[in-house]
């Protein structure tokens, strides 16, 4: 899989972080997701460098939020607002080239597991960044998001040899009943891991509801997504 231009889509699964666009939550609703493994550049005390697992979530209030896999635990790398040179919402503006997102960059994160005050614009050409898009789906462009889930190394993978390894995650529930979970699969690359159906008390998520997933499909080492019940 291709390497994301490391400055924008930094972002991944903070142990535990919801972000979910349920009345009950003050976030704001998904507008798009993008996922990079190994693409932002993270500099730690001692100056050295390391590639670090991304993602982003675009809001359509026009803000976003970047996080990143920094030191085994998912932190806000940026946040701030963007803007585009198209209508998200005008049919058919996947056919005029090229997308541009700016973003604008209100916090960036420091070595310290903290955030502090920056100024950063920069554009990226969301064509090129295509592949790294996770929601929508161009597949299922009908899906509309409930709530996202990330993880980091949540997922166990049973390896061909019998070997285990756990994997970062991330979890899409979509208004329909359905879900489609993703993992970063030997380090490269966003995997369909699982896939299927679920409930949840009240039809609300809340803290205290309780979440029950039927999967249909699982990946396999070795073997790619297969049925499972």
């Amino acid at each position: 899989m291709k390497k994301l231009i490391p400055v924008l889509l930094a972002v991944a699964l903070l142990c535990a972080v919801c972000c979910s666009i349920a009345e009950e939550r003050t976030q704001p609703e998904i507008l798009a997701v993008f996922s990079s493994s190994e693409a932002q550049i993270i500099t730690d005390d001692d100056q050295t460098k390391e590639l670090a697992d991304t993602v982003i979530f675009l809001y359509r209030d026009h803000s976003y939020i970047q996080y990143v896999d920094h030191e085994n635990r998912y932190e806000i790398y940026t946040k701030g607002t963007f803007d585009v040179n198209f209508d998200w919402t005008e049919p058919g503006w996947q056919e005029k080239k090229p997308h541009i997102l700016t973003i604008h960059a209100e916090q960036i994160h420091t070595a310290r597991h903290q955030t502090e005050a920056t100024d950063l614009t920069y554009d990226v050409n969301l064509d090129r960044a295509a592949d790294y898009c996770l929601y929508p789906d161009n597949d299922r462009t009908d899906l509309e998001l409930v709530a996202a889930f990330m993880q980091v190394d949540k997922q166990k993978l049973v390896k061909a040899d019998g070997s285990e390894e756990y994997l970062p995650t991330i979890w899409f529930y979509y208004s329909d009943g359905s879900f489609r979970q993703f993992a970063i699969v030997d380090g490269q690359e966003n995997t369909l891991f699982s896939c299927g159906d679920y409930s949840v008390t009240d039809g609300v998520f809340a803290d205290e509801s309780v979440l029950t997933i039927h999967r249909t499909q699982k990946y396999q080492d070795g073997v790619g997504l297969s049925d499972y019940d």
